[in-house]
C-alpha cells in the first residue's frame, strides 16, 4: 500500500470537502457480481478491503488531495481522523476552532505533518526491533530436529565452516 489514506465520518468529510485541493472521486463499487451472481467484495481497492476485513465495516472514497485518499465511514460518530499507512493507524482528533481560526488547508497539513513523524518513529522502532539478532543454537539439531528454526540451521553452518 505505501500510501496514507484518511478515514473520516460524516461530520468531518463536509470540512474536508470545502479544501481547494480536494478531487472528488465518483467512486469505486464496493462490491461486484462473480459468475455465480454472488456479491462479492471487489479487490480493486486494496485499503478499502483491509480496512473491510478489520472494522468489519465498508468504507467509501470520497475523493483525494494530492495522493492522499479520503474515505468515509458512516460509523464514526465523532470528530475522529483515522490516518493510516502501512497498516499502522492514528487517530487525530478534528478541531473547529482551528478550523475557524486557520482553515481546513493548515488542518490538512497538520494532519499530514503529525501522521509523517508518527509513522516515521513507528518504522524506527520496527527497524531496531528487527536488528536485534536472534541466535541459533546448534545443539536443538541432534536433541530435538522438530523445533529446529532457520538461525539453529545457519548457526550449524557458520561453526561446520570454522572446523
Amino acid at each position: 500500500m505505501n500510501k496514507l489514506n484518511i478515514v473520516v465520518g460524516n461530520k468531518v468529510i463536509n470540512y474536508i470537502k470545502s479544501c481547494k485541493h480536494f478531487k472528488t472521486s465518483l467512486g469505486l463499487a464496493s462490491t461486484m457480481t462473480n459468475k455465480q451472481g454472488d456479491r462479492i467484495l471487489n479487490k480493486s481497492d486494496e485499503f478499502a478491503i483491509s480496512y473491510n476485513y478489520q472494522y468489519k465495516t465498508t468504507i467509501y472514497k470520497q475523493g483525494s488531495i494530492g495522493n492522499i485518499d479520503i474515505y468515509l465511514d458512516h460509523l464514526i460518530r465523532n470528530m475522529d481522523i483515522a490516518t493510516y499507512y502501512d497498516l499502522e493507524e492514528l487517530i487525530l482528533q478534528f478541531d473547529i476552532e482551528i478550523f475557524k481560526e486557520k482553515g481546513i488547508d493548515f488542518i490538512i497539513g497538520s494532519i499530514i505533518k503529525s501522521s509523517e513523524e508518527n509513522f516515521e518513529k513507528i518504522k524506527k522502532d520496527k527497524e531496531e526491533e528487527s536488528k536485534v539478532e536472534i541466535t541459533g543454537n546448534m545443539d536443538r539439531l541432534k536433541m530435538n530436529p522438530g523445533a529446529v528454526n532457520y538461525n539453529d540451521i545457519l548457526d550449524y553452518m557458520n561453526k561446520k565452516r570454522r572446523i
